[in-house]
């Protein structure tokens, strides 16, 4: 029996499979997103299309040679965050192996 995949999952290959700073058509991001959705195994609520990329990264439609196509910026905020608790679970760990407070500076 498959083991049902988390939307952390999903968001990990897109994140895998996709680079900000760079544009793709949209033929290659519906497919792209199909294949991780197949592959992972997740229900189908609705359609898939090369929009659904919205919902990950922060992007601008551009244009290439007569293709539609989405320039992805930067990931979406959440992505963020929960790199930003990783590295915080990660120097919690380190001071406490070490016995030492960890130093973190609001910014």
């Amino acid at each position: 029996m498959r083991k049902k995949a988390k939307s952390s999952d999903v968001i990990r290959m897109v994140y895998n499979s996709f680079t900000p700073r760079h544009w793709y058509a949209s033929s290659f991001i519906k497919q792209e997103l199909k294949r991780i959705h197949n592959l992972l195994g997740v229900p189908k609520s609705k359609a898939i299309t090369a929009k659904d990329i919205c919902q990950y990264f922060e992007v601008t439609e551009k244009r290439k040679a007569k293709e539609r196509g989405y320039y992805l910026i930067s990931p979406k905020i959440y992505y963020r965050m929960k790199t930003i608790r990783l590295r915080l679970l990660f120097i919690k760990k380190l001071s406490s192996k070490y016995n030492v407070l960890p130093h973190i500076e609001d910014g």
